[in-house]
């Protein structure tokens, strides 16, 4: 009997109590870095939709300033409303974009105040460019898909 008694005392292992401390601990890590993680995806997520707005901005220009074939008079046209497809780069007028298979794109879930970008939330839009006709200022804002 003291043979295994000892026998018993040797064998190495965790006790339970050893192993419901190592759960609990990795449970509290897991949720305090879920949080973390929420909110480092909603910065992804906004920081690619400032990114899209910023190539549209960017297309615009380059358009109105004649760069490219747009087929579009800026100088005669009244102010001219273009839907920004993000998957190719490019924008479409209003009849073009309601008969693109386009999807929307936009992925902020937050409204965001900071000083240089008031978006959110972005969900299921896209972007539609305004180039105004009086000075070409260009304006940028989430909208659903014209129809």
């Amino acid at each position: 009997m003291e043979k295994l008694k000892a026998k018993l005392k040797k064998q190495g292992g965790f006790t339970l109590i050893e192993m419901l401390i190592v759960v609990a601990i990795i449970a509290i890590l897991i949720a305090v870095s879920i949080p973390l993680i929420g909110n480092a995806l909603e910065k992804a997520r906004d920081a690619t939709d400032q990114a899209n707005e910023r190539a549209a901005k960017a297309e615009a220009a380059i358009m109105y300033l004649g760069v490219g074939s747009s087929g579009i008079d800026f100088g005669t046209a009244d102010d001219v409303t273009l839907w920004y497809d993000a998957a190719n780069g490019k924008l479409l007028t209003q009849t073009e974009a309601a008969a693109s298979t386009m999807t929307p794109y936009g992925q902020c879930t937050k409204t965001h105040t900071a000083p240089d970008y008031t978006g959110g939330p972005n969900t299921g839009k896209i972007i539609k460019v305004t180039v105004t006709k009086e000075d070409g200022t260009i304006t940028v804002a989430w909208d659903t898909k014209p129809t």
